[in-house]
């Protein structure tokens, strides 16, 4: 049984530098105070507004030729737009961020075990939809704490004290839709539809989907909860869970909903296609072996800097490449993109019914 344990960072595809730990560290933002309400002036005689005006004229040139000579002119902050939501006793008030025309209200909603963040009854509507779609069709449930229970189980050279500090995280809608997404190019082996693909008799390895809010970094007596995890793969729980530092990330792509839909088609990768890993090996100049590099001059780089790491990072970057920007990995990586294709169109060769 595959008991690999793979995290996704937060990386950059076209970074030439390997991720360390201060290049992630999380943006501060400002929120802007209350502009100040501007009163009417009273009315002045002519001989005030006279002296007035003087006193503007020594305060302009003032302002002008000294304080702000060679003061070049900041950039603005991020804006930081809150709105409270009117929901019902319970609801939970969330902030968003968003362009003053765009305000958008949430809720937190209870749909299972699961919390999720919509904006109105159609959005919750269709976050029970893909909750159960998941599970009826790809044999997985949605399950927030499992993925806690996964880390606590892999981590067991972590103090207690992190690891009783670990806590789910509310779904965003957005993410839902994007896990829904990336199931959805591995359909024929999920679910009922594993029968009659090329994995027929072999246990599914992935049956539960999470999202926390931080990760561990290390599994050892320095490990501490962590800021840069987007995803994780636990083949010992056959769980992958997602975290709230990938909730608006864009390192991949620049698109959040593309990158949430490759963050989790990169860590389903990891399970589904962990059988391929050696013959992945095999096919390419690139690895002698899952962790070893060959050194080979002219030998097909990985699409991405993290792909580097090792074999399994290397496919399952390449996969996310596959599903989410095709023409890119078979232009930069066509061997690559051939044996994933191949990998693929072999999962319904036998074409048998479940």
């Amino acid at each position: 049984m595959y008991s690999g344990q793979y995290k996704k960072v937060k990386t950059s595809a076209n970074s030439s530098d390997k991720p360390g730990p201060s290049r992630f560290a999380p943006r501060g933002f400002v929120v802007h105070p209350k502009a100040e309400e501007i009163k009417p002036q009273p009315e002045q005689k002519p001989e005030e507004q006279t002296q007035g005006e003087k006193s503007k004229e020594v305060g302009k040139s003032f302002i002008d030729g000294a304080l702000f000579a060679h003061r070049p002119t900041p950039p603005k902050p991020p804006r930081i737009q809150m709105k409270l939501a009117i929901g019902q006793p319970g609801d939970k008030i969330d902030i968003q961020t968003q362009s003053p025309n765009n305000l958008v209200q949430c809720k937190l909603v209870t749909i299972g075990t699961e919390k999720v963040n919509v904006a109105n009854d159609k959005e919750e509507k269709e976050a029970n939809r893909i909750i159960k779609a998941i599970k009826d069709k790809y044999g997985i449930d949605i399950s927030s704490q499992s993925g806690v229970n996964a880390i606590k189980l892999d981590y067991d050279q972590v103090p207690d004290s992190v690891k009783n500090s670990l806590s789910t995280k509310e779904w965003e809608l957005k993410e839902l839709k994007a896990l829904e997404k990336a199931l959805q190019h591995f359909a024929p082996i999920l679910g009922t539809r594993r029968k009659a693909s090329s994995r027929a008799g072999k246990d599914q390895e992935i049956t539960s989907a999470s999202k926390i809010d931080q990760a561990i970094d290390a599994n050892d007596a320095s490990g501490v909860l962590d800021n840069t995890t987007v995803g994780e793969y636990f083949g010992s729980s056959k769980n992958f869970s997602m975290f709230r530092a990938g909730t608006d990330d864009k390192a991949d792509f620049n698109d959040n909903d593309k990158q949430l839909k490759g963050t989790a088609v990169h860590e389903i990768a990891h399970g589904l296609l962990s059988y391929a890993l050696n013959d992945y090996v095999a096919a390419l100049d690139y690895w002698t072996n899952k962790n070893s590099k060959s050194g080979k001059a002219g030998a097909e780089a990985p699409i991405t800097v993290y792909g580097e790491t090792n074999a399994s990072e290397d496919l399952s970057e390449a996969v996310m490449y596959y599903f989410v920007e095709n023409k890119t990995l078979k232009t930069k990586c066509p061997k690559r993109y051939e044996f994933i294709k191949k990998t693929v169109k072999d999962w319904t060769k036998n074409n048998k019914k479940p």
